[in-house]
């Protein structure tokens, strides 16, 4: 886009300046994400549970994949309220 006297203006991609609506934007998007990767997870950590025929390897890697999807989806809902707190410090 040329603006007046033929000088270039580039529009914010971002919609916003601001550092923390950027992040919250981002953490926003990571829950989207993180939702049905942790349920994708846990169906695996189930089927490895069910199909383990009381083999103990095949029991602890089914327990082991729904632990770390539980754990991966509680690290991003901690990010997204530690991003609300400085959010609210900051405001």
């Amino acid at each position: 886009m040329q603006g007046n006297g033929g000088n270039l203006i580039l529009q914010n991609p971002l919609g916003t300046s601001d550092f923390i609506t950027v992040l919250n934007n981002v953490i926003n998007y990571m829950i989207y994400i993180a939702i049905p990767l942790c349920t994708i997870y846990v169906l695996i950590g189930a089927y490895k549970l069910v199909t383990s025929s009381g083999d103990p390897e095949k029991t602890k890697s089914g327990r082991n994949t729904i632990l770390y999807a539980a754990g991966g989806f509680a690290v991003v809902l901690i990010a997204k309220g530690v991003a609300g707190f400085i959010r609210a410090l900051l405001h």
